[in-house]
């Protein structure tokens, strides 16, 4: 039976407690790591992310991102590669800020641990009093240093740059962009002081699963263990999806507490939703 414990609030939301419900269910079959003890590399990391926000297609890909790839001319199937070298660019800067902001990456190897990286979700710490008490201008200075820590740590990987940031052109373009993202990310975190948990919580940024072995359950066996963390912890959580993923999230206990559109860089337009969860006592894993 899972029910909270009885610890402190910063005990409690502690990442490290969901690292400890992954180590105890490793087996032959499927293998659960962590990108902080160092079972995940972060290129592991980027590099599924990237294939999964990346999309074989561009109707694949994360809508998100669609206006960024779209500005660069990804558009067509040809630019799978470029597409998803891209799609890992950017969303490594996100997934540095969290891993930054006491968060970790819990991924799922397939085949054991030495198995191929099949699915991962990155989320960290997020408590509404001290988030809503920074200033803006604190959080503008914190968000470029840890920018340009990333950008080191991702220039010194092996996937590196992309490729097509070598145009002019197209690395003015990506900047541009960069910065719409940033003005939306900002929106969007407005929107989750408003709308998530009023207590400390568990945010999930990222959630992704290799295209090439979707519907094999990978992800959602993530999903569950995170989810059945976050109820012997007693946690919350919170997480920003697109309408079409809503059902997806709504089968770990996830509810709707906002409906909202989101927009890029004034264009893209798509339906999203504002999902909380609230720790199931006394279910059964």
């Amino acid at each position: 039976m899972l029910c909270a414990h009885k610890t402190s609030p910063d005990v409690r939301i502690s990442v490290d407690s969901a690292r400890e419900i992954f180590e105890s269910h490793k087996s032959p079959a499927n293998n659960t790591v962590a990108l902080s003890s160092g079972s995940i590399s972060y290129h592991e990391a980027w590099t599924l992310i990237g294939a999964a926000f990346g999309g074989a297609a561009l109707e694949r890909a994360n809508n998100m991102i669609v206006p960024m790839l779209t500005a660069l001319g990804l558009e067509s199937k040809e630019c799978t590669e470029d597409r998803q070298e891209v799609a890992s660019f950017s969303l490594g800067f996100f997934m540095y800020e969290l891993l930054h902001k006491r968060g970790i990456a819990l991924g799922l190897r397939e085949g054991g641990e030495e198995g191929p990286l099949r699915a991962v979700v990155v989320f960290r710490e997020f408590d509404p009093v001290k988030e809503g008490r920074q200033p803006r201008w604190m959080r503008k200075v914190a968000s470029t240093y840890i920018a340009i820590e990333a950008y080191m740590a991702i220039r010194g990987d092996p996937t590196g740059i992309p490729a097509i940031m070598s145009d002019t052109k197209k690395r003015k373009t990506f900047q541009k962009c960069g910065k719409e993202w940033q003005e939306h990310d900002e929106h969007l975190w407005q929107m989750h002081l408003d709308n998530g948990p009023r207590e400390p919580h568990w945010y999930v940024g990222i959630v992704a699963s290799d295209p090439a072995t979707q519907g094999r359950g990978h992800c959602r066996e993530v999903m569950d263990l995170l989810v059945q963390a976050a109820d012997e912890r007693g946690v919350p959580c919170y997480l920003e999806c697109t309408e079409r993923e809503r059902p997806y999230y709504e089968k770990f206990g996830f509810k709707t507490v906002s409906s909202q559109t989101f927009c890029v860089g004034g264009q893209g337009e798509f339906p999203g939703c504002l999902m909380n969860r609230q720790p199931r006592c006394g279910v059964a894993p």
